[in-house]
């Protein structure tokens, strides 16, 4: 049975050809890390840069502070 070479199977084809490609694997993966490190890093230091309330007529750098305060003095 002989096979179908329609162009949309050729283009699929050279695609996936050129995606293995030597270094196209591994500078993806560096983009996604980058990416993956730019991430975490933004959400976990969102917090301390935020001037929202927290409902309870203070923000949240003040209740941080607060809290640091209270638990300083715990330690002494």
């Amino acid at each position: 049975m002989p096979k179908a070479d329609t162009p949309v199977v050729k283009t699929l084809r050279q695609s996936v050809k050129t995606a293995q490609a030597p270094g196209v694997g591994f500078a993806l993966f560096v983009i996604l890390l980058i990416c993956l490190i730019a991430l975490v890093a933004g959400f976990a230091f969102g917090i301390f840069f935020s001037a929202e309330p927290t409902g309870k007529g203070i923000t949240l750098k003040q209740a941080e502070q607060t809290l640091n305060t209270e638990y300083y003095e715990c330690i002494k």
